[in-house]
Protein backbone atom coordinates (compact mmCIF):
# COMPACT_ATOMS: atom_id res chain seq x y z
CA UNK A 1 0.00 0.00 0.00
CA UNK A 2 1.12 3.53 -0.70
CA UNK A 3 1.82 5.45 2.49
CA UNK A 4 0.69 9.06 2.78
CA UNK A 5 1.20 11.38 5.74
CA UNK A 6 -1.64 13.81 5.16
CA UNK A 7 -4.64 14.47 2.92
CA UNK A 8 -7.51 16.94 3.12
CA UNK A 9 -10.22 14.94 1.40
CA UNK A 10 -12.65 12.24 2.54
CA UNK A 11 -11.31 9.05 4.10
CA UNK A 12 -12.40 5.42 4.30
CA UNK A 13 -11.70 2.58 6.73
CA UNK A 14 -10.77 -0.98 5.83
CA UNK A 15 -10.83 -3.79 8.39
CA UNK A 16 -9.51 -7.31 7.83
CA UNK A 17 -10.12 -9.61 10.78
CA UNK A 18 -9.32 -13.28 11.31
CA UNK A 19 -8.49 -15.82 13.95
CA UNK A 20 -4.95 -14.60 14.62
CA UNK A 21 -5.15 -10.84 14.04
CA UNK A 22 -7.22 -7.87 12.95
CA UNK A 23 -5.81 -5.09 10.78
CA UNK A 24 -7.34 -1.64 10.37
CA UNK A 25 -6.31 0.93 7.76
CA UNK A 26 -7.47 4.47 7.08
CA UNK A 27 -7.01 5.64 3.50
CA UNK A 28 -8.01 8.38 1.10
CA UNK A 29 -10.16 7.72 -1.96
CA UNK A 30 -7.09 7.21 -4.13
CA UNK A 31 -5.91 4.32 -1.99
CA UNK A 32 -3.14 6.05 -0.06
CA UNK A 33 -3.01 4.76 3.50
CA UNK A 34 -2.50 7.38 6.21
CA UNK A 35 -2.67 5.08 9.25
CA UNK A 36 -2.67 1.37 9.98
CA UNK A 37 -2.88 -0.70 13.17
CA UNK A 38 -2.84 -4.39 14.07
CA UNK A 39 -4.61 -6.13 16.95
CA UNK A 40 -5.35 -9.66 18.20
CA UNK A 41 -7.71 -12.15 16.55
CA UNK A 42 -11.44 -11.38 16.47
CA UNK A 43 -13.04 -14.59 15.19
CA UNK A 44 -15.26 -15.86 18.04
CA UNK A 45 -15.29 -19.33 16.46
CA UNK A 46 -11.59 -19.73 17.19
CA UNK A 47 -11.42 -17.99 20.56
CA UNK A 48 -10.95 -14.42 19.32
CA UNK A 49 -12.59 -11.39 20.93
CA UNK A 50 -14.60 -9.17 18.55
CA UNK A 51 -14.01 -6.21 20.89
CA UNK A 52 -10.48 -6.04 19.48
CA UNK A 53 -12.05 -4.40 16.41
CA UNK A 54 -12.84 -1.28 18.41
CA UNK A 55 -9.50 -1.20 20.20
CA UNK A 56 -7.59 -1.50 16.93
CA UNK A 57 -9.74 1.09 15.16
CA UNK A 58 -9.04 3.57 17.97
CA UNK A 59 -5.33 2.86 17.70
CA UNK A 60 -5.39 3.48 13.92
CA UNK A 61 -7.25 6.76 14.43
CA UNK A 62 -4.69 7.84 17.03
CA UNK A 63 -1.98 7.50 14.37
CA UNK A 64 -3.94 9.50 11.78
CA UNK A 65 -4.09 13.30 11.46
CA UNK A 66 -6.30 14.94 14.08
CA UNK A 67 -8.88 15.79 11.42
CA UNK A 68 -9.27 12.16 10.27
CA UNK A 69 -12.32 11.06 12.32
CA UNK A 70 -14.44 13.88 10.92
CA UNK A 71 -13.45 13.10 7.34
CA UNK A 72 -14.31 9.39 7.35
CA UNK A 73 -17.28 8.70 5.07
CA UNK A 74 -17.56 4.90 5.22
CA UNK A 75 -15.79 1.61 5.55
CA UNK A 76 -15.84 -2.15 5.03
CA UNK A 77 -14.95 -4.86 7.55
CA UNK A 78 -14.15 -8.29 6.11
CA UNK A 79 -14.33 -10.68 9.05
CA UNK A 80 -13.64 -14.40 9.35
CA UNK A 81 -16.47 -16.18 11.14
CA UNK A 82 -19.10 -13.74 9.88
CA UNK A 83 -21.00 -16.34 7.86
CA UNK A 84 -21.46 -18.78 10.74
CA UNK A 85 -21.62 -16.37 13.70
CA UNK A 86 -22.49 -12.87 12.48
CA UNK A 87 -24.14 -11.28 15.51
CA UNK A 88 -21.10 -10.69 17.79
CA UNK A 89 -19.07 -9.38 14.85
CA UNK A 90 -21.84 -7.04 13.67
CA UNK A 91 -22.37 -5.74 17.19
CA UNK A 92 -18.66 -5.19 17.82
CA UNK A 93 -18.14 -3.36 14.51
CA UNK A 94 -21.14 -1.08 15.01
CA UNK A 95 -20.07 -0.36 18.58
CA UNK A 96 -16.54 0.44 17.43
CA UNK A 97 -17.84 2.80 14.74
CA UNK A 98 -20.19 4.54 17.16
CA UNK A 99 -17.65 4.83 19.99
CA UNK A 100 -15.22 6.55 17.62
CA UNK A 101 -17.93 8.98 16.47
CA UNK A 102 -17.53 8.12 12.79
CA UNK A 103 -20.01 9.10 10.10
CA UNK A 104 -21.15 6.96 7.18
CA UNK A 105 -21.67 3.22 7.29
CA UNK A 106 -19.27 0.44 8.19
CA UNK A 107 -20.41 -2.54 6.13
CA UNK A 108 -19.57 -5.96 7.56
CA UNK A 109 -18.93 -8.76 5.06
CA UNK A 110 -17.34 -12.19 4.93
CA UNK A 111 -13.58 -12.46 4.59
CA UNK A 112 -14.31 -14.19 1.26
CA UNK A 113 -15.77 -10.95 -0.10
CA UNK A 114 -12.70 -8.86 0.68
CA UNK A 115 -10.46 -11.67 -0.59
CA UNK A 116 -12.18 -11.34 -3.97
CA UNK A 117 -11.87 -7.56 -4.06
CA UNK A 118 -8.17 -7.82 -3.19
CA UNK A 119 -7.67 -8.99 -6.77
CA UNK A 120 -9.53 -6.10 -8.41
CA UNK A 121 -7.65 -2.95 -9.36
CA UNK A 122 -8.46 0.23 -7.45
CA UNK A 123 -8.84 2.02 -10.80
CA UNK A 124 -9.77 -0.25 -13.70
CA UNK A 125 -9.03 0.19 -17.38
CA UNK A 126 -11.53 2.20 -19.47
CA UNK A 127 -14.53 0.04 -20.32
CA UNK A 128 -13.94 -2.30 -17.39
CA UNK A 129 -16.18 -2.17 -14.35
CA UNK A 130 -15.99 -5.28 -12.23
CA UNK A 131 -19.09 -5.98 -10.17
CA UNK A 132 -18.29 -9.51 -9.08
CA UNK A 133 -16.69 -12.82 -9.90
CA UNK A 134 -15.23 -15.90 -8.23
CA UNK A 135 -12.58 -16.32 -5.55
CA UNK A 136 -10.63 -19.38 -4.47
CA UNK A 137 -8.86 -19.24 -1.14
CA UNK A 138 -6.32 -22.04 -0.99
CA UNK A 139 -4.16 -21.70 2.09
CA UNK A 140 -4.43 -23.75 5.26
CA UNK A 141 -7.97 -24.59 4.10
CA UNK A 142 -9.79 -24.33 0.78
CA UNK A 143 -13.03 -22.58 -0.12
CA UNK A 144 -14.42 -20.97 -3.26
CA UNK A 145 -17.18 -18.41 -3.51
CA UNK A 146 -19.16 -16.49 -6.08
CA UNK A 147 -19.21 -12.80 -5.17
CA UNK A 148 -21.51 -10.02 -6.37
CA UNK A 149 -20.63 -6.64 -4.91
CA UNK A 150 -20.58 -7.10 -1.14
CA UNK A 151 -22.62 -10.30 -1.23
CA UNK A 152 -21.59 -13.93 -1.30
CA UNK A 153 -23.87 -15.70 -3.78
CA UNK A 154 -22.58 -19.27 -3.59
CA UNK A 155 -20.02 -21.29 -1.66
CA UNK A 156 -18.05 -24.46 -2.41
CA UNK A 157 -16.08 -26.60 0.06
CA UNK A 158 -14.75 -24.81 3.13
CA UNK A 159 -16.00 -27.71 5.29
CA UNK A 160 -12.90 -27.73 7.48
CA UNK A 161 -10.02 -30.18 7.49
CA UNK A 162 -12.02 -33.19 8.76
CA UNK A 163 -14.63 -33.04 6.00
CA UNK A 164 -13.18 -30.98 3.19
CA UNK A 165 -10.72 -28.15 2.42
CA UNK A 166 -9.52 -30.45 -0.32
CA UNK A 167 -6.28 -29.59 -2.08
CA UNK A 168 -5.15 -27.04 0.52
CA UNK A 169 -2.50 -27.03 3.23
CA UNK A 170 -3.88 -29.36 5.91
CA UNK A 171 -5.24 -31.76 3.29
CA UNK A 172 -1.79 -31.84 1.70
CA UNK A 173 -0.07 -32.33 5.06
CA UNK A 174 -2.28 -35.31 5.86
CA UNK A 175 -1.68 -36.83 2.42
CA UNK A 176 2.09 -36.37 2.77
CA UNK A 177 2.22 -38.01 6.21
CA UNK A 178 -0.08 -40.86 5.15
CA UNK A 179 2.05 -41.56 2.08
CA UNK A 180 5.19 -41.51 4.21
CA UNK A 181 3.75 -43.97 6.71
CA UNK A 182 2.44 -46.22 3.94
CA UNK A 183 5.84 -46.22 2.29
CA UNK A 184 7.50 -47.12 5.58
CA UNK A 185 5.11 -49.97 6.42
CA UNK A 186 4.79 -51.44 2.92
CA UNK A 187 1.12 -50.48 2.79
CA UNK A 188 1.94 -48.18 -0.13
CA UNK A 189 4.73 -47.55 -2.64
CA UNK A 190 8.16 -46.40 -1.53
CA UNK A 191 8.56 -42.63 -1.63
CA UNK A 192 11.08 -39.96 -0.75
CA UNK A 193 8.41 -38.55 1.55
CA UNK A 194 9.09 -41.33 4.07
CA UNK A 195 12.54 -40.08 5.02
CA UNK A 196 11.41 -36.45 4.85
CA UNK A 197 8.54 -37.03 7.28
CA UNK A 198 10.02 -39.64 9.65
CA UNK A 199 13.38 -37.85 9.83
CA UNK A 200 14.91 -40.53 12.03
CA UNK A 201 11.76 -41.24 14.04
CA UNK A 202 9.68 -44.40 13.96
CA UNK A 203 6.09 -44.52 12.76
CA UNK A 204 4.56 -44.57 16.24
CA UNK A 205 6.35 -41.35 17.18
CA UNK A 206 5.11 -39.60 14.05
CA UNK A 207 1.56 -40.81 14.56
CA UNK A 208 1.54 -39.67 18.19
CA UNK A 209 2.84 -36.26 17.20
CA UNK A 210 0.25 -35.80 14.46
CA UNK A 211 -2.64 -36.59 16.77
CA UNK A 212 -1.34 -34.04 19.27
CA UNK A 213 -1.00 -31.21 16.75
CA UNK A 214 -3.36 -28.47 15.67
CA UNK A 215 -4.54 -28.55 12.03
CA UNK A 216 -2.24 -25.67 11.02
CA UNK A 217 0.77 -27.59 12.37
CA UNK A 218 -0.23 -30.68 10.40
CA UNK A 219 -0.41 -28.46 7.34
CA UNK A 220 3.26 -27.61 7.78
CA UNK A 221 4.11 -31.06 6.39
CA UNK A 222 2.79 -29.87 3.02
CA UNK A 223 6.00 -27.98 2.34
CA UNK A 224 7.91 -31.29 2.26
CA UNK A 225 6.24 -32.22 -1.01
CA UNK A 226 8.17 -29.68 -3.10
CA UNK A 227 11.58 -31.37 -2.97
CA UNK A 228 10.11 -34.84 -3.56
CA UNK A 229 8.05 -33.51 -6.47
CA UNK A 230 11.07 -31.81 -8.05
CA UNK A 231 13.03 -35.06 -7.68
CA UNK A 232 10.38 -36.86 -9.73
CA UNK A 233 8.95 -38.91 -6.86
CA UNK A 234 5.85 -40.63 -8.27
CA UNK A 235 3.90 -40.49 -5.00
CA UNK A 236 4.58 -36.76 -4.55
CA UNK A 237 3.59 -36.09 -8.17
CA UNK A 238 0.35 -38.01 -7.64
CA UNK A 239 -0.50 -36.00 -4.50
CA UNK A 240 0.18 -32.71 -6.29
CA UNK A 241 -1.97 -33.72 -9.27
CA UNK A 242 -4.83 -34.78 -7.00
CA UNK A 243 -4.59 -31.50 -5.06
CA UNK A 244 -4.77 -29.49 -8.28
CA UNK A 245 -7.79 -31.51 -9.45
CA UNK A 246 -9.53 -30.98 -6.10
CA UNK A 247 -9.05 -27.21 -6.29
CA UNK A 248 -10.25 -27.13 -9.89
CA UNK A 249 -13.33 -29.15 -8.92
CA UNK A 250 -14.05 -26.68 -6.12
CA UNK A 251 -13.93 -23.76 -8.56
CA UNK A 252 -16.00 -25.59 -11.17
CA UNK A 253 -18.69 -26.48 -8.66
CA UNK A 254 -19.71 -22.85 -8.27
CA UNK A 255 -23.03 -22.34 -10.09
CA UNK A 256 -23.23 -20.23 -13.22
CA UNK A 257 -19.64 -19.08 -13.06
CA UNK A 258 -19.19 -16.47 -15.81
CA UNK A 259 -15.67 -17.00 -17.15
CA UNK A 260 -15.67 -13.39 -18.37
CA UNK A 261 -15.72 -12.30 -14.73
CA UNK A 262 -12.47 -12.42 -12.76
CA UNK A 263 -11.33 -15.45 -10.84
CA UNK A 264 -9.16 -14.35 -7.93
CA UNK A 265 -6.68 -16.78 -6.34
CA UNK A 266 -5.67 -16.13 -2.74
CA UNK A 267 -3.62 -18.06 -0.19
CA UNK A 268 -0.21 -19.63 0.12
CA UNK A 269 -1.16 -22.78 -1.79
CA UNK A 270 -3.33 -21.41 -4.62
CA UNK A 271 -1.39 -18.20 -5.23
CA UNK A 272 2.02 -19.25 -3.96
CA UNK A 273 5.24 -20.47 -5.52
CA UNK A 274 4.79 -24.22 -4.96
CA UNK A 275 4.00 -27.27 -7.09
CA UNK A 276 0.25 -27.20 -6.35
CA UNK A 277 -0.14 -23.48 -7.00
CA UNK A 278 1.91 -23.66 -10.16
CA UNK A 279 -0.04 -26.72 -11.34
CA UNK A 280 -3.36 -25.04 -10.59
CA UNK A 281 -2.49 -21.92 -12.55
CA UNK A 282 -1.12 -23.98 -15.44
CA UNK A 283 -4.35 -26.01 -15.55
CA UNK A 284 -6.43 -22.83 -15.56
CA UNK A 285 -4.34 -21.40 -18.40
CA UNK A 286 -4.71 -24.61 -20.41
CA UNK A 287 -8.49 -24.46 -20.04
CA UNK A 288 -8.59 -20.82 -21.11
CA UNK A 289 -9.76 -19.58 -17.71
CA UNK A 290 -8.21 -16.21 -16.85
CA UNK A 291 -7.28 -15.59 -13.23
CA UNK A 292 -5.78 -12.91 -11.04
CA UNK A 293 -3.66 -13.21 -7.93
CA UNK A 294 -5.24 -11.51 -4.94
CA UNK A 295 -3.53 -9.43 -2.30
CA UNK A 296 -4.32 -8.74 1.32
CA UNK A 297 -7.84 -8.76 2.68
CA UNK A 298 -7.17 -5.27 4.03
CA UNK A 299 -6.59 -3.98 0.52
CA UNK A 300 -9.77 -5.73 -0.59
CA UNK A 301 -11.76 -4.07 2.20
CA UNK A 302 -10.48 -0.64 1.19
CA UNK A 303 -11.21 -1.29 -2.50
CA UNK A 304 -14.80 -2.32 -1.76
CA UNK A 305 -15.25 0.62 0.62
CA UNK A 306 -14.17 3.08 -2.08
CA UNK A 307 -16.48 1.47 -4.65
CA UNK A 308 -19.42 1.47 -2.25
CA UNK A 309 -19.53 5.25 -1.86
Amino acid sequence: MTQSSFTDGPLIVGIDGGGTSVRVAIADLEGSVIAEAVGPGINPNSGGDPKAIGETLKRALSMAPESAPGRIVGGVAGLAGFLSNPEPLLAATREAWSDCGLAGESKVVSDLVVAFWSGVAWVEEPGEQTSGGAVLIGGTGAVAALIEGAEQIALADGYGYLLGDRGAGVWLGIEVVRAALDGSSGRGPQTLLTDLVLHGRDRTQVIAQIYGQAPREIGSYAKLIASAFQAGDAVAISIVNRAVSELIDTIDSLPQTDTAQPLVLVGGVAAGDNPVGEGLRHRLQESGRPYRLGGSGLRGALTLAARSL
